[in-house]
């Protein structure tokens, strides 16, 4: 049976990009799928009457939605990018204010999930401020770069769109928004911004970021505040469930590990599925597996200096940066939280924790990564000359069309009901009366009036003139 594809979705069913970072996608996918399988027992008999399938089923179409968005994303050219950073920075500030409202829901003790009140499904606004964040950076610094570096005015714009979004993640996602604006601070530094600013910007974020701790720590009445109480835990360390027993499967994993499915802390350590996934990796599949997860998190690294390597556009070039760090550093925060060398910070491991607005959003991201990827490849640089090349035969054909028609225009004879019915007001309408002039007089002056009144009329009715006792245009 043969299946015929519509030639306009083609494109969107074609890896393009980069192959190998498309290897690494599906590699981790397919990670995803065994260790989310072994890890949602008991949330399977907690939540889902046990049902086993069902938490398998629901990442299998997280992932596939997220291929689904890489191939949509990376067809689309990265000048669209520019023209709605700005939109998507705006819309970013809207989605995170949405959870604070009615339809606002409370997970783990925060809401950081708004609930769409048609369609029945959670988002959760701050994965999508991130590549709001970046997309507007991007735009700010490219287009504010002189002499290849970036200027200070830059920061006005920055300070007034991406402050208040970390501001409304802090609130209730203390390590989101540190996360976010590290990615901020990384951005200005590969956009060359002066190193005195530079120097002035991260003195200035570590006074407030002391003055913010010796606040929390030496008081109690800002614990009810947003998650102030829970952030003073976490730093603290005083929580240790999670942290304790993830150290205990990776102690028990060894080398090669206990095999899949074999886990005994997952029934231990709550969020397994999710925040500490890795964990769950590790005793499972040994060193070995863990090592294995981390490598293909620095090849995706690799090929994405490979791709601003090939980038010759400030914008694309920071573009892939700043998704391409917010990606791999998640994971590596994602991994010290696991072996106990950082607090915890709720950060999933991309791609391969359960998630819903997270994977999704991280194949947003890869698939723009994809779009620069393919831009500024061999066969994406001949697919734009051939697109130049046949807008422009287009271009000429119309031309062409028009003068075509122009001629048959101009040689339709005219019926006699035409000429009456038309013409001849015309004509009078454009006619200057005038009375009868002497011979030195109509030599003098009417003729040169004469000549300039027809130039500059007749351009004007002619055409008009034309189109109105065109024959397609007179009814009989």
């Amino acid at each position: 049976m043969n299946i015929s594809i519509p030639e306009w979705l083609k494109p969107y069913l074609a890896f393009k990009g980069d192959r190998i970072l498309w290897y690494m996608i599906f590699l981790l996918a397919a990670i995803s799928l065994v260790v989310v399988f072994s890890s949602t027992d008991k949330l399977a008999y907690t939540k889902m009457d046990g049902n086993t399938i069902k938490p398998l089923a629901k990442q299998f179409g997280m992932l596939a939605l997220a291929v689904a968005a890489i191939l949509f994303f990376q067809n689309v050219h990265y000048k669209y990018f520019i023209t709605f950073a700005g939109i998507t920075c705006a819309l970013s500030i809207l989605l995170l204010v949405l959870p604070y409202l009615e339809g606002g829901m409370r997970v783990n003790e925060a809401s950081r999930w708004f609930k769409v009140p048609i369609l029945g499904f959670s988002i959760q606004p701050s994965e999508f401020a991130k590549i709001g964040v970046v997309m507007y950076m991007s735009r700010v610094i490219a287009f504010e770069r002189r002499d290849g570096y970036c200027l200070d005015r830059a920061l006005i714009p920055i300070a007034i769109r991406v402050i208040p979004i970390l501001g409304l993640i802090f609130y209730e996602n203390f390590s989101t928004s540190v996360f976010l604006a590290i990615i901020c601070l990384l951005l200005l530094f590969v956009g060359r911004i002066r190193e005195k600013t530079m120097m002035i910007i991260l003195a200035s974020a570590a006074v407030l970021s002391a003055i913010f701790l010796l606040v929390i720590f030496n008081t109690e009445a800002l614990d009810n505040l947003g998650r102030i109480g829970e952030v003073k835990t976490r730093l603290r360390q005083e929580n240790t469930l999670q942290p304790e027993q993830a150290k205990i499967a990776i102690a028990l994993g060894g080398l090669t590990g206990v095999g899949t499915g074999r886990s005994v802390q997952r029934n231990f350590i709550p969020n397994s599925h999710s925040d500490y996934i890795y964990a769950i990796i590790v005793e499972e599949y040994g060193f070995a597996g863990g090592a294995t997860v981390m490598g293909i998190y620095l090849i995706i690294l690799y090929r994405i200096v490979l791709i601003i390597r090939r980038s010759s556009r400030a914008f694309p070039a920071l573009l892939v940066t700043g998704l391409g760090l917010a990606i791999v550093l998640q994971a590596l925060f994602h991994v010290l939280v696991n072996v106990g060398l950082f607090f915890e910070t709720g950060q999933p491991l991309p791609l391969v924790s359960t998630g819903g607005t997270s994977i999704a959003l991280v194949g947003v991201a890869l698939g723009m990564i994809q779009s620069v990827a393919h831009t500024f490849s061999d066969s994406g640089q001949r697919e734009e000359q051939e697109q130049k090349e046949k807008r422009s035969k287009e271009r000429q054909r119309a031309i062409e069309r028009l003068k075509r028609q122009q001629e048959e225009e101009d040689a339709a004879p005219l019926s006699p009901s035409t000429e009456s019915r038309f013409h001849c007001p015309l004509k009078a309408a454009f006619t200057v009366r005038r009375t009868p002039l002497s011979p030195s007089t109509e030599s003098r002056f009417h003729r040169p009036l004469k000549a300039a009144f027809n130039a500059l009329l007749t351009p004007l009715y002619l055409p008009v003139y034309r189109r109105v006792t065109h024959p397609i245009n007179v009814k009989p």
